[in-house]
């Protein structure tokens, strides 16, 4: 019998190989047992360094070893130093003040062009329109569309070549002032790094990436007290501004075919406290790796100040940070992809109902084909930590799971509506999956054995002074290559539960989002999308021609019945 050889992960010793056998049941139901409410225990850092450090060193192939070994703390705390090396010779100049919030002149015209100069805060409402099977009577929650204004703000630039032909590119932004309370701070630029001439004049690799708020001497901010709601650095997503400008919303595709994001930093990517912390803000690719930009890009963010509200004034910036070269690298793309919402117009979340008992359960589930071939060489999640118990990327239909059959005929199931716990659930298809694999290892027609490629790190947590849990970023044990054909057939899997004591019952947005790096099949190919993502199969059967509404088409939900979607 063959395992996994996942990290602190609870489901560690899953067999993903050949099939699952009684004492591989009973092992599994023995981990679940003493891990119910999702929280691995908890070991020392010296200990979770080395298992980590451990199980990098373990893999056969030599490129996702490199992949491993850059999301260890030893590396991350080198690229931070060098970035704040080179900071320090940095002689910044001013490109704008009081940056127009141009992103937001559709919703809010009369500030459509104009300079910034208050800090009135505004928020977009939520329309109530969505089926109470979905809301339970519960108040729908406020979500992305949120930001505050800012005062005598300026957009600086630095550049500055290093003697080893790379570059170092800064762009930062502010001040913002926070007086807690969970505040909204935001902004957005295009042209981000002022890549769209360099581009012209050749080629750029960007081979390392950060952002973070910071104080005005270059110190980090983590969280507490500064949140990262969600930071994008893209050219697809540039065309969601033409509206402005009196275009039709659209996305759109890189000129080398990509489509998706290259750059984001969201707030569950601060690592733990020892294991890198605010040092995992920045990301260096291995040696010669870089991402290949084929077009300018815009950038945009949302800060929470998660302090008390009412707490001292607190002046913040935002920066970013491009480490790029011009000497030909080994392309790496970037990865993202999403469990499609169960209300129309649900952009990428999906509402679930909480009771205050806090054992509800849920699994969401979706079927989702590849847009290219290539090989991932990390992958890594995201979601709302404190309402997720785990999520897992399987290499095979869902329907082959016995997923889209009762009891798990719906893409969001509430478990306690069927008698079925989160244990049960996962058996189910864990045994389904035994099964299939069994069945592959007879099947001649069968090219390569199904797989629970990854599933989340368990480990993810660090307990504040104030006792509270606060969500962190932890590499799972996901390096081992995974190579994909476009059209391949894949199911992301999440299962949802409170992690965190909650006093009353509350509807909450919630994200199942897989991300990877890839590379191409062969080291010499130069062809290679910059992002891609995923789309499912029934939904999108002409993504191609994606270019307008995604995410108002892209669900499970349904229309409400007075015609009006939920608006975002």
């Amino acid at each position: 019998m063959l395992f996994t050889k996942s990290s602190n992960h609870l489901f560690a010793l899953i067999p993903v190989v050949i099939g699952i056998t009684l004492v591989s049941v009973l092992l599994f139901e023995l981990l679940v047992s003493h891990t119910e409410n999702g929280m691995a225990l908890m070991h020392s850092v010296e200990f979770r360094a080395i298992w980590d450090s451990s199980y990098c060193s373990s893999l056969d192939d030599h490129t996702s070893m490199q992949f491993c070994k850059a999301e260890l703390p030893a590396s991350r705390a080198s690229i931070r130093s060098a970035s704040l090396n080179v900071r320090s010779t940095c002689q910044f100049e001013t490109l704008a003040s009081s940056v127009p919030m141009k992103q937001f002149g559709a919703q809010y015209p009369k500030f459509k062009g104009q300079p910034i100069s208050s800090s009135e805060e505004h928020q977009l409402q939520v329309a109530d329109q969505l089926s109470k099977t979905v809301t339970k009577d519960l108040p729908v929650p406020q979500r992305v569309g949120h930001f505050s204004t800012f005062c005598k703000a300026t957009l600086d630039h630095c550049e500055v070549q290093s003697s080893n032909r790379e570059n170092w590119t800064f762009q930062r932004f502010g001040p913002f002032r926070g007086n807690g309370g969970y505040s909204w701070h935001s902004a957005a630029w295009e042209d981000a790094g002022r890549f769209e001439q360099k581009i012209e004049e050749g080629a750029v690799f960007v081979t390392a990436f950060g952002f973070a708020p910071m104080i005005g001497n270059g110190q980090v901010l983590g969280t507490p007290p500064i949140h990262i709601h969600h930071m994008h650095v893209t050219g697809s997503q540039a065309a969601m501004f033409q509206p402005l400008i009196g275009l039709p919303f659209q996305w759109q595709y890189s000129k080398d075919g990509g489509f998706g994001i290259p750059f984001d930093v969201h707030g569950d990517r601060q690592c733990q406290d020892g294991l890198g912390g605010t040092d995992c803000l920045i990301r260096a690719f291995p040696p010669g790796y870089g991402i290949h930009l084929t077009d300018p890009m815009w950038t945009f963010y949302d800060f929470n100040d998660v302090r008390p509200k009412g707490s001292t004034s607190l002046y913040f910036f935002s920066e970013h940070v491009y480490r790029w070269t011009r000497q030909q690298q080994r392309q790496v793309g970037r990865f993202a992809c999403l469990i499609p919402s169960n209300v129309a117009g649900g952009h990428d979340d999906y509402l679930l109902a909480f009771d205050a008992d806090g054992q509800t359960e849920y699994v969401v589930w979706s079927d989702l084909a590849f847009l290219h071939n290539a090989t991932f060489r990390h992958l890594f999640w995201h979601s709302h930590q404190e309402f997720t118990v785990d999520m897992w990327a399987i290499s095979a239909p869902s329907s082959k799971l016995g997923l889209g059959t009762h009891p798990y005929d719906s893409h969001h199931m509430r478990l306690n509506d069927v008698g079925v716990t989160i244990p049960g659930a996962m058996r189910y298809i864990l045994e389904h999956l035994g099964t299939l694999q069994q069945a592959c290892e007879t099947d001649p027609s069968c090219v390569a054995i199904p797989r629970l490629r990854c599933a989340i790190n368990q480990d993810r947590w660090d307990v504040l002074e104030s006792g509270e849990m606060q969500e962190r970023y932890h590499a799972p044990h996901c390096n081992r290559p995974w190579k994909f054909l476009q059209g391949d057939v894949f199911t992301l899997v999440s299962f949802h539960k409170a992690q965190i004591p909650i006093s009353q019952s509350e509807l909450v947005w919630m994200h199942t989002v897989l991300y990877g790096y890839y590379t191409a099949w062969e080291p010499s190919s130069a062809s290679l999308p910059q992002a891609q993502s995923a789309f499912p199969p029934e939904l999108m059967p002409k993504w191609k021609d994606i270019k307008r509404d995604m995410y108002r088409t892209m669900h499970f939900g349904v229309e409400s019945s007075t015609g009006t979607n939920y608006q975002f």
